[in-house]
């Protein structure tokens, strides 16, 4: 499901923002050894953006099931 998800972000940047294949293989970051291609870079944003909104949506349910919040 991760991969199918990570694909469609793909698809959408390559539509709507108008990347091609050579764009996502630029390097944006040569700190790092092996150099951090843009593809990788958006899978790791990606990634951290659905931890974070899996994290938002425990709390969401811990605060649904406290006394008196009608769950």
């Amino acid at each position: 499901a991760l991969l199918m998800e990570l694909g469609h972000h793909m698809k959408n940047l390559k539509t709507n923002v108008g990347l091609t294949d050579a764009d996502f293989d630029r390097i944006v970051d040569r700190s790092w050894d092996p150099p951090v291609t843009l593809a990788v870079r958006l899978v790791s944003v990606i990634s951290d953006d659905l931890q974070h909104a899996r994290q938002a949506a425990f709390i969401a349910g811990v605060l649904s099931r406290r006394p008196g919040s009608g769950a």
